[in-house]
């Protein structure tokens, strides 16, 4: 079926809870949980003609921080401290033509 002309979708949040590694077998260590964090995305595409879409998408639509573990358990100094969402709001444009 065609497509609306300007179609938006949110995604549905996206919840992440993460715990620290540790070596493999090996349970991590306590109180390495990170808290949980939600962040929310838009997803907006436009056909302003049959052959043309642009499309476009902000995630972490609300530049949600992500907790960050000042721990590092060891870790080397290369190690990442904290982790996905961490970089902040996103976005992307695209436009596609379809011959």
């Amino acid at each position: 079926p065609p497509s609306p002309p300007l179609a938006r979708t949110a995604r549905t949040p996206t919840t992440r809870k993460r715990q620290r590694p540790s070596a493999p077998g090996r349970p991590a260590p306590r109180g390495c949980e990170l808290a949980s964090f939600t962040t929310f995305d838009l997803v907006v595409r436009w056909k302003p003609q049959p052959a043309w879409e642009v499309f476009g998408t902000v995630e972490n639509l609300f530049d949600k921080i992500a907790p960050l573990d000042p721990l590092t358990y060891g870790a080397q100094a290369y190690n990442p401290l904290d982790y996905a969402g961490a970089v902040g709001r996103t976005l992307s444009l695209g436009a596609r033509y379809t011959f």
